[in-house]
Formats: C-alpha cells, structure tokens, sequence
C-alpha cells in the first residue's frame, strides 16, 4: 500500500505533524506501507510564518506553496491513499475533494481543532478574509474516512459523514519522560504555548500575581515565546526550539493550562496537558472541552475555573511537594494508560489500511 500525506507543515515544525503523524511513521514501516510527506509549507517559510512583519516573503512563499500543490495533485494519483491533515492549502476553496471523487481516490482526512471556524493567528490576522473555514466541511464529506483528535470534534464530524473515528493525539511516553528528582531553591509554574495562543496565559496573570506574591519561593516560566510579561511577576521566557523543548519542560514544577469557555476551546484536543502529565509535571487546568475527560480534579490533576481555584489549587500544589509527586505519578499512569503513541499507533495503523 502505498499513502501520501499532505501536510500544512513539514517534518519535526508544526505540532500537527510532530504528533499526528509523524509519531506513527515507524508504525506505518513495521506494517509494509510506503508513504511520502508532502508539506504546504518550506522550512524556510515555517521559520516566518508566526512571526510579524515578512508580508512580501509570506506571500511568495505562499504563491510556491500553491504552485508545488499542483505537482502533488498529479503526484497523488499513483496513491492508493491520500490523507490530508487539517488542511491542503491556507486560502481559497477546496477543489482537490471534489477532483480526487472524479478520479475515485481513497481519501482520509485528519483535523485536530476546531478549524470549521473562523479562527487565525493574530500575526497573519490581515489575510483572515482569504481563509475558507466551510472547506472543512467539504473534506469531511467527500472522505471516505474521517480521523478526529476528541469526541467533541467527532460529533461535529458525524453530522456530516459517519464513517468517523476518533484518535486522540497521543504522546511518546518513550521520549516524553520525568526529570530525575532535584532539589531546587524555587518551585516552578510553567506555561508552555506560542505568541499566537498568549491570551490564554494571560487569563490568570492576577491569579499568577497574587501567588508569587504570597509566596517568594515560587517563580513563572513560559516555554514558547519571549514577547510575555506580567508586571510584578518573577517571569522568565524562553523562544520554543525542538533541541530545547524537554529541558525546559521538565524545569516545570507545576503546569498550567488556563482555556476561555469557548467553541474554539471545546475543539482543542488538550495536547499540552497530556505532555505535561507525561513529563510527570502536575498540572492545573480549566474545565473545558477535553480537559474534564482528561483530568479527575484531585487524583491525576486539577480543575480550576474561578479565581479562587486556581489559587487554592496552585497553593496546595506549591505548598505539598509529596501532593506534587502523588499528582504527578497519577498523571503520568493516565497518559501511559489512555494517550500513549504504544496504545493509538495501531489504531491509526488500521484506519489508514481500511478499505
């Protein structure tokens, strides 16, 4: 069996790709299929596409982007499969659906937020116009298998096409492993996220105020950008980078997960809380979408969803170090258990071999 993957990012870039796809890849070996990746996006373009300004750059290398789209659309044809994640181009309506249904191709289509809406990063906020979110639609439909990253997405899935199934996005619990025990003179809230996704941080700046206040021996860490502060707070910032991206987070003593209440949020597939649980970190999260599957408040984490909770949960976890590890190994079994790459390799194995 031969797949082709079309991707909006390349390989080891987008966390789309890192752990929808590329997690699987030596599943896909061991099971005797032969695949090619093929990103909408360079490394090149990558390296800019979430940073302000590169307007002329952006547009260039989004014009390649659409013309190399047009060797894939002849290059997917000697497929048996073509599985599309998120989406095959950034802008403008979906037309491969409709020619791989006139050329009868076997198409899988993957999406892991809740792209059906009207939703871009703030960088790329002036182009918003050109995004056709109703193109979610049509790939749901005219695919003859639809892979979804929670139960709240599948149920949108379904509306439109009931051959569905939902694979959450799983962690390497072989990669994503705990630090080794250390002592350290402060305890660590972190925050793991983008420019793009800051709002979300900034939800509880006056809950993170108010606790480095109470206490002194506690600091706030943010692993993803350096365009952050929160005046009165100890905070240090860091850019994500691949080489960097387990140090930092094992440096995390508690970590935090603050969502609005919104459709948007319903949609996420609670990613940064499982990498958190399985580095063995606790985490305190709010209660939205999967979140409450993911978590039991009290026994492998934290719910929070007003002011005071998220302070008296961050005290408790800040004050009980052996809290701290009771969370952390609880959090830990779950993502071995249940979101493990071991456990929904071979489930996205079989969805891809399915006739």
């Amino acid at each position: 069996m031969k797949v082709l993957f079309l991707t909006p990012y390349p390989l080891r870039k987008g966390p789309n790709v890192r752990f929808r796809l590329e997690c699987y890849l030596s599943y896909l070996e061991e099971a005797g299929i032969r695949y090619k990746i093929r990103p909408f996006a360079s490394d090149r373009f990558y390296q800019i596409l979430y940073k302000r300004g590169y307007f002329f750059r952006k547009f260039s290398f989004t014009l390649w982007g659409y013309f190399t789209r047009l060797f894939h659309f002849f290059e997917s044809l000697n497929y048996d499969v073509i599985c599309v994640l998120r989406e095959v181009s950034p802008f403008g309506p979906a037309v491969f659906p409709y020619l791989w249904e006139l050329f009868g191709k076997r198409v899988i289509y993957d999406f892991d937020d809740a792209i059906y809406l009207k939703n871009m990063s703030q960088v790329n906020r002036m182009v918003a116009f050109l995004k056709c979110s109703a193109n979610t639609n049509v790939f749901i439909q005219l695919s003859q298998r639809v892979i979804t990253g929670n139960n709240h997405l599948a149920e949108y899935a379904r509306r439109y096409n009931s051959n569905t199934v939902m694979i959450p996005t799983p962690i390497d619990t072989a990669h994503f492993t705990p630090a080794q025990n250390t002592k350290k003179q402060k305890v660590c809230i972190g925050w793991s996220g983008s420019w793009t996704t800051l709002p979300h941080f900034y939800l509880v700046k006056e809950e993170l105020r108010e606790l480095t206040r109470r206490y002194l021996s506690v600091c706030v860490r943010v692993f993803g950008t350096q365009v952050v502060n929160i005046p009165g707070v100890p905070l240090e910032a860091l850019d994500w980078s691949l080489e960097s991206e387990l140090e930092q987070l094992r440096s995390f003593d508690i970590g935090i997960m603050p969502l609005p209440d919104d459709e948007w949020s319903r949609g996420k597939c609670g990613f940064k809380l499982l990498m958190y649980m399985a580095l063995g970190i606790p985490t305190v999260s709010s209660p939205i979408g999967v979140n409450t599957e993911i978590i039991r408040d009290g026994e492998n984490g934290f719910l929070a969803s007003s002011r005071e909770e998220w302070i008296g949960k961050l005290s408790l976890l800040i004050a009980d170090p052996l809290l701290r590890q009771r969370i952390a190994a609880a959090g830990r079994k779950t993502v071995e258990e249940k979101y493990s790459v071991a456990k929904w390799g071979p489930e996205f194995v079989k969805v891809i071999k399915y006739q």
